[in-house]
């Protein structure tokens, strides 16, 4: 700015830095007015939290003797929320005692570090969306909620902007109760979350973020931007094209630059190599970015990780896993590491691990930790990225295994690896003889290329068609109800799957591909369909029970032409066939 600038700005700096002051010095009064209440658990005891109006976390007086050094910085990611009004300590605790002290830790080992006591280091913090509960997700109340929530985390009261970055997760756009549209649900959160500049027309109108933590090192987030509109399940998380290409000429930019780029998003994209949860996520199609949007759209992603070697980090959340198995980290073309972030409450975590990533970072290297809620805030050292300070690039990935290393706990979900001894090369099969093609049987686990170049397996009693590039899940072809331990023989000459033995009624049950050439089936319709669908089944009940005399005649009539009320109906079972007899 001008210097003239400068001095207009200048009473108003000021008058907001008092009048801040005197907020955070009444929730320090507030907080030291009982320092020895607890928050009681079963098994735990917590610090009570100040008041959400109160704990803001500003810089103190000792600002203007700081210097913010220019390197440094701390950011707190942020998994799914899904907080809910009526049970809120688990989250509070978390923020205002355990992630608060886990900052300050970090902050001064760095100081230390760097032999400056007098630094101060940026803080900021990322959320990765899915803000509200379920029952009020996507609602204007549970952005409200978390917009608050994230205000806790701000602290420096002088910069004109929010110290958080904020994306959108699928059920942040669920909102069914409130909004008609995508579009109106998206425009209700990014004016709950203004202070952060998303969607402003002075900046961007895309659902995206771009934070510059420091001179080296800079931020960039996509959001999900459907869900009723959704060809198959609501829960994939969408990223548009022209969100996309915004990416890549921001990647193209800052690659130029010599620049660290750490990006967020929902879900991971595919061929990140990290846990996903067959039975649920890749059933349903919707693991990854753009899942269920064809090949091109799902693989974009990578494609820009391996083109642009200034990504030094990816992360997401979405699965709600913990950060304690092998693949919760994980390294692709030794450039990038995709990170997977935990959640904070009880009622989220699906293996009772409550846990928050926080990168620590610095010109040299990047450290990745976490935050162990379920273990009175616990801070672990869980990987290193080292940068060359010349080249810019990284050199070395260095995991730091959690003390669950090597035991039952500690595994990675399998996916085919071309050197895993699963594959199953049926090359040297007889081709086709007098009486019938030569057929493989298939083992428990493996993989294998159909003629057409899609790839299935088996696993867990299971078949999975696998990307063909990455060889990450894409969908179920076969649950474990439904193969039932039966065997899976392959018959390469003709290019057909069969079970056997086959269904009853079945003379034989093959597998038939989709008619766009893939085979994963689709489980899980949009979920506006499935509400429309059984809206429209509740008023033709309410009907029938309201008919029920005319029904008794139309029994009686024995369903003659000239007979009232005779609709036409179809059965489920024939309109979902698959398999030919």
């Amino acid at each position: 700015h001008e210097p003239s600038q400068k001095l207009v700005k200048f009473p108003t700096m000021i008058l907001g830095f008092i009048s801040t002051w005197v907020v955070g010095h009444a929730a320090t009064k507030t907080h030291h007015a009982c320092p020895n209440k607890l928050l009681v658990s079963p098994t735990k005891q917590y610090r009570q939290p100040p008041p959400n109006s109160m704990r803001l976390y500003m810089m103190s007086t000792t600002f203007s003797s700081q210097q913010l050094d220019p390197h440094s910085f701390i950011c707190v990611v942020l998994g799914d929320l899904h907080l809910d009004p009526s049970n809120m300590q688990e989250h509070l605790v978390a923020r205002d005692v355990h992630i608060k002290d886990a900052m300050d830790t970090l902050e001064e080992q760095e100081r230390a570090k760097l032999n400056k006591p007098d630094s101060k280091i940026t803080r900021h913090v990322v959320s990765l969306g899915d803000l509200g509960a379920y029952g009020i997700a996507g609602l204007t109340s549970s952005f409200e909620l978390a917009r608050d929530y994230l205000r806790g985390f701000a602290t420096s009261p002088i910069e004109n902007r929010a110290s958080y970055s904020i994306l959108t997760g699928n059920h942040d756009l669920e909102g069914f109760q409130e909004f008609q549209t995508d579009r109106d649900n998206l425009l209700a959160w990014a004016k709950c979350f203004a202070e952060t500049m998303v969607m402003s027309p002075s900046v961007n109108e895309l659902p995206v973020f771009r934070f510059e933590l420091n001179h080296e090192t800079v931020l960039l987030g996509l959001s999900t931007t459907r869900f009723r509109d959704s060809p198959a399940s609501s829960h994939e998380v969408f990223i548009d094209d022209e969100q996309v290409a915004w990416f890549e000429k921001q990647l193209a930019e800052l690659q130029a630059q010599n620049k660290h780029v750490l990006v967020f998003s929902h879900a991971p994209p595919m061929g990140s190599n990290l846990r996903s949860l067959n039975t649920v996520h890749v059933k349903n199609q919707c693991a990854w970015l753009n899942h269920a949007s064809g090949r091109r759209r799902r693989q974009v992603f990578l494609k820009l990780v391996k083109k642009y070697s200034c990504i030094k980090a990816w992360f997401s959340g979405h699965f709600h896993l913990s950060h304690d198995f092998e693949d919760s980290i994980s390294l692709v073309n030794d450039s990038c590491t995709f990170v997977q972030c935990g959640v904070i409450g009880s009622d989220s975590a699906r293996d009772h691990r409550r846990q928050t990533r926080i990168i620590a970072g610095n010109e040299h290297e990047f450290k990745i930790y976490s935050v162990n809620h379920h273990n009175d805030g616990e801070l672990r050292l869980d990987a290193t990225i080292h940068i060359d300070t010349e080249t810019k690039e990284s050199i070395n990935f260095e995991p730091h295994p959690p003390e669950n290393y090597g035991t039952a706990d500690w595994f990675r979900a399998y996916t085919p690896r071309e050197d895993d001894g699963c594959y199953l090369d049926y090359s040297e099969l007889e081709t086709s003889s007098d009486v019938a093609p030569a057929a493989a049987k298939v083992k428990k686990v493996c993989f294998w290329h159909m003629k057409d170049g899609r790839v299935l397996g088996v696993h867990d009693s299971m078949i999975i068609e696998y990307d063909a590039e990455t060889l990450s899940p894409v969908g179920i072809v076969m649950t474990k109800e439904e193969l039932n331990d039966r065997d899976v023989f392959l018959i390469p000459e003709v290019n057909a799957l069969v079970i056997y033995p086959p269904r009853d009624g079945l003379d034989v049950e093959v597998v038939h591909p989709n008619p766009d050439g893939s085979y994963a089936r689709q489980y899980q319709l949009n979920k506006r369909v499935r509400i429309e669908r059984k809206s429209r089944e509740k008023l033709a009940k309410k009907w029938m029970e309201s008919h029920t005399e005319e029904m008794g005649r139309l029994e009686g009539a024995g369903r003659k032409e000239d007979a009232p009320f005779a609709p036409a109906t179809t059965t489920a079972s024939a309109s979902a066939s698959v398999s030919m007899k």
